[in-house]
């Protein structure tokens, strides 16, 4: 056999090996950021995907009520056609109420025994029910049993987990889990919450003085229950800007970073689909979007993140700032993304 040469059995030179891994370090970072995207996109996908379905179930829902958008509409000393010799309407007569909240809870509790197979699901009072369960307003429109994928984030995993097996939340089988007490137990209703929430402008219709605001730093919600109710039976024509007001979000920004709890929604770094009043859903970067107000007082609105039993927990260093997308200065008639900020008209 031919010996090799002195130059054949050469092998790379330190440097030509530098090259090709400063060559390789480069592709990686232009690489890794692009992969980033499309797998937040691809996630995000499935968020989009439900909040698509709801906007388009609410126009339809509007076409139907008299452009009223879905909410709770029991009213206390009505009837509200309500069938009493339902098995579902034992012990829910809402013309025996003492306020509208009440037959707000009411209707709530029919639903859930209705499209939820709870028949032992009990009335109870203390809960406002308008901003965290309209939902099931919608879904009793759309006639779906509960609890349906439609209204849970994927990326929500207990809310997921629980929607898989109410009885086995109600008998503690998960945790976290916010108490069951003695069944049957008003706590029953948690499987059936959704990731989703709609802003308090579009149930929340009452004179200033007397609007759901946010309470502190904390973004919680201060609600005031009024003698003569004022809550749900808003309109889509309130709307000035469809296009640039928000009507439902979730909570967190779930898909694009595993620190779901820096992604609060009412901080800038939050970043998710939204779905708007004009039956878009588009996803935006709370960075670019208006700053909102206490829509009492109009005053700036501070957020921080104050973590509830079934969300992500709080992370040091939680950065605060202006309050966005749910409290928009002007309610129905400001705008969360372009336009102007400012105060258009009656809330």
């Amino acid at each position: 056999m031919r010996a090799k040469t002195r130059m054949e059995s050469k092998g790379f030179t330190l440097i030509e090996l530098l090259v090709v891994i400063a060559i390789i370090a480069l592709l990686i970072s232009i690489l890794l950021p692009a992969l980033g995207r499309a797998r937040c996109a691809a996630r995000g996908a499935r968020g989009y995907a439900n909040l698509k379905q709801m906007n388009t179930a609410t126009h339809s829902y509007t076409a139907d009520f008299q452009d009223r958008l879905f909410s709770f509409s029991w009213r206390a000393g009505k009837t509200n056609g309500l069938n009493l010799n339902e098995p579902e309407a034992a012990g829910l007569n809402a013309a025996t109420a003492t306020n509208d909240n009440d037959a707000a809870v009411m209707q709530m509790v029919y639903i859930i025994r209705k499209r939820g197979d709870r028949p032992a699901m009990p009335f109870f009072t203390g809960l406002f029910p308008f901003l965290t369960y309209s939902h099931l307003v919608l879904q009793d429109y759309l006639s779906q049993n509960i609890p349906d994928p439609m209204v849970i984030n994927p990326d929500d995993p207990n809310r997921t987990r629980w929607s898989k097996d109410p009885a086995g939340y109600d008998q503690g089988l998960y945790q976290p889990n916010l108490g069951t007490s003695v069944p049957p137990s008003a706590n029953w209703r948690h499987p059936y919450g959704a990731s989703y929430r709609v802003v308090p402008s579009a149930i929340d219709g009452n004179p200033v003085g007397t609007r759901c605001e946010p309470s502190g730093s904390t973004g919680t919600v201060l609600i005031y229950l009024v003698a003569n109710g004022g809550f749900g039976n808003r309109k889509l024509s309130n709307v000035s800007s469809p296009s640039n007001k928000v009507h439902m979000y979730d909570t967190f920004g779930r898909t694009c970073t595993k620190e779901s709890a820096m992604n609060y929604v009412e901080l800038a770094t939050c970043q998710q689909p939204y779905a708007f009043f004009d039956a878009s859903v588009r996803q935006s970067d709370n960075a670019s979007g208006n700053v909102g107000a206490n829509p009492n007082s109009g005053a700036a609105v501070s957020n921080a993140y104050a973590p509830s039993a079934i969300e992500p927990p709080a992370i040091a260093g939680m950065p605060t700032g202006a309050g966005r997308v749910v409290w928009t200065k002007g309610g129905l008639y400001g705008n969360d993304f372009g336009g102007t900020n400012v105060r258009q008209g009656p809330y």
